[in-house]
């Protein structure tokens, strides 16, 4: 009774060892944890493939992403269509929410572009092709100087 008893111990601690490391806790920290040596927690990642189950994951994320962008592009579409339909334009602001929260940096990037974008395309609308040069200037001074103190 007690050799089962120290094998299910043994894979629930062999579980949770898994779980800390799928969660990026270092080796020794798993193996201070459950008072094993880290050539252990190696062979068990080893021995389990877990390193694979980290890149599936990975590559699971990224057809999420692909597939949430795909989405809310299709969605938009829709809503363009007909900007009044209330259950599409919720459809997209959650759409937008999930996106965000995927990967925030590329979205302030999006954003960020986009902002500059339509301001540029604003000034050449109203004919203030001297607001557009210096915006446009001051833009390349403001990246130069970001460049240089990052």
């Amino acid at each position: 009774m007690s050799s089962i008893k120290n094998k299910l111990n043994l894979e629930t601690m062999r579980d949770l060892a898994y779980t800390m490391y799928i969660a990026g806790v270092p080796i020794e920290t798993i193996a201070a944890s459950f008072k094993r040596s880290s050539r252990t927690i190696h062979g068990w990642r080893k021995k389990y493939s877990w390193d694979t189950d980290i890149e599936d994951m990975r590559v699971i994320d990224k057809k999420i992403q692909f597939a949430a962008k795909k989405a809310l592009l299709r969605t938009l579409e829709e809503y363009e269509k007909n900007p009044r339909d209330v259950d599409l334009k919720l459809l997209v602001n959650q759409l937008r929410e999930s996106t965000k929260q995927a990967d925030p940096k590329q979205y302030v990037e999006e954003t960020l572009k986009k902002y500059v974008s339509m301001t540029v395309k604003f000034f050449i609308i109203k004919g203030l092709d001297d607001l557009r040069k210096g915006f446009q200037q001051n833009l390349h001074e403001i990246s130069e100087y970001i460049a240089e103190n990052l």
